[in-house]
C-alpha cells in the first residue's frame, strides 16, 4: 500500500509518503525518490521504519516545496536474496489544494502562477530508468550466474568424483592399483583448481554487479558495510571463503587435501542457497535452504562427476597398458551411476 494512494486525486499537499510493504525491506538498501510535475526530484528526508514493530512500513517526510500537478512516486528495495524490486505510484495535486508553495487562493500569486505541467519524463539517473542499467536482468548479469553456476557444479563434481567414485572404481577392480587413483585425482584436482580460480573471479563480479544492480556504482565501503548484514551477502562472503580452502585443497594437486575440498564444496552449496530464492521464502525458510544446498551438490555430484568420468577417469584408465584397464571404463560409469 502507498500514502498518498496510486492515483489519487489530493486537496491536501501531502507532506510524507509512507510505503507498506509484504515483509520489511533492507533499509540500507531501499530507495524512495519523489518526480514533480516538472520532472525534477522533490527532496525527502532520510528513510525509516514507521516504528520499530512496523518494519515493514518506510516513510520519508517531504522536505521539498510541491505546486499542483501530477507526482510520480519511485522505489526499489532488495529481497532477501539480494534482487532488486522496484515500482511507482503516481498521484495528482489539485490547483486549489491545501499545503502548495504557492497557494493558488492569493489572487496575486494566482495571476502568475504557471500552467500545470504534465511531464513524466523522469530525471536523468532516476530509478524509473535502473531497469535498462546493469541490473539482475541484463545479459552481463546473468552471463556472471551461469558461469559461476557452471563452476561450481565443476568443482562439486572433482570431489565428488575424487571421493566416491575412484575409490569404489578401485574397489571394484582391484588391479588398476595406486596409480590409477594418483592420476584420476590429479587430472580432476587440475580441473578443479582452474575451476576455483574462476570462481574466486566471478565472486567479486557478482559483487561488483550486485552493487550495479542496487545502486548503479562500484561498491564502496558503506555499501560493503551494508551488504554484510544480509543474507545474501553472507553467502557472498561464504562463497569467497569456501573458494579459498578450495584452492589451498587443490593446489597440490598430486597430494590433494580431499577432505578439505569435501568441506569447501559443502560452502559453495549452501552460499548458492543463502544467495538465491530459497533464502527469500517467506515460510520453511531453514528447509528450502537445507534443499537447495542438497540440490546444487546432488546436481553437481551427477552432471560433474559424469563429466571427470570423461575428462579424468578414462585418461587415467588409458595409461595402465594393462589387461585391467578394459573393465576399468564401465566400472567407473557403473560406480558414478547409483548416484
Amino acid at each position: 500500500r502507498s500514502e498518498p494512494a496510486n492515483g489519487a486525486d489530493l486537496r491536501v499537499a501531502p507532506r510524507v509518503i509512507r510505503l507498506t510493504f509484504s515483509e520489511p525491506p533492507q533499509l540500507a538498501f531501499t530507495q524512495i525518490e519523489l518526480i514533480g510535475p516538472d520532472s525534477q526530484r522533490v527532496a525527502l528526508s532520510e528513510l525509516r521504519v514507521a516504528t520499530p514493530d512496523s518494519t515493514a512500513v518506510v516513510v520519508a517526510e517531504v522536505v521539498g516545496p510541491l505546486t499542483a500537478g501530477r507526482y510520480r512516486i519511485g522505489w526499489q528495495i532488495t529481497s532477501a536474496d539480494g534482487h532488486p524490486v522496484r515500482g511507482t505510484v503516481t498521484f495528482r495535486i489539485a490547483v486549489d489544494a491545501a499545503g502548495l508553495a504557492v497557494s493558488p487562493m492569493d489572487s496575486a500569486a494566482s495571476a502568475a502562477l504557471p500552467p500545470v505541467v504534465l511531464d513524466t519524463t523522469p530525471p536523468p539517473d532516476s530509478l524509473a530508468e535502473a531497469d535498462t542499467a546493469f541490473g539482475v536482468d541484463s545479459w552481463p548479469y546473468a552471463v556472471i550466474r551461469l558461469l559461476t553456476f557452471a563452476a561450481i557444479l565443476v568443482v562439486v563434481g572433482a570431489v565428488i568424483f575424487s571421493l566416491i567414485v575412484v575409490p569404489a572404481t578401485q574397489h571394484r577392480v582391484p588391479d588398476l592399483g595406486a596409480d590409477f587413483v594418483v592420476d584420476a585425482r590429479h587430472r580432476a584436482a587440475r580441473a578443479g583448481l582452474t575451476a576455483s580460480g574462476l570462481l574466486a573471479v566471478l565472486v567479486v563480479a557478482r559483487l561488483i554487479a550486485q552493487s550495479y544492480a542496487v545502486r548503479g556504482a562500484l561498491p564502496n565501503g558503506q555499501f560493503l558495510s551494508a551488504v554484510s548484514g544480509t543474507p545474501w551477502g553472507w553467502g557472498l562472503m561464504l562463497a569467497a571463503v569456501s573458494v579459498v580452502a578450495l584452492i589451498v585443497a587443490l593446489a597440490r594437486s598430486a597430494r590433494a587435501v580431499w577432505p578439505l575440498a569435501a568441506i569447501g564444496i559443502l560452502g559453495l552449496a549452501l552460499a548458492t542457497a543463502l544467495s538465491g530464492h530459497a533464502v527469500a521464502s517467506r515460510a520453511w525458510t531453514v528447509p528450502a535452504v537445507i534443499s537447495d544446498t542438497v540440490h546444487v551438490l546432488s546436481a553437481g555430484g551427477w552432471l560433474g562427476a559424469l563429466l571427470f568420468v570423461v575428462i579424468a577417469g578414462v585418461p587415467a584408465t588409458a595409461r595402465l597398458h594393462s589387461s585391467s584397464a578394459r573393465p576399468a571404463a564401465p566400472s567407473l560409469l557403473a560406480r558414478r551411476s547409483w548416484m
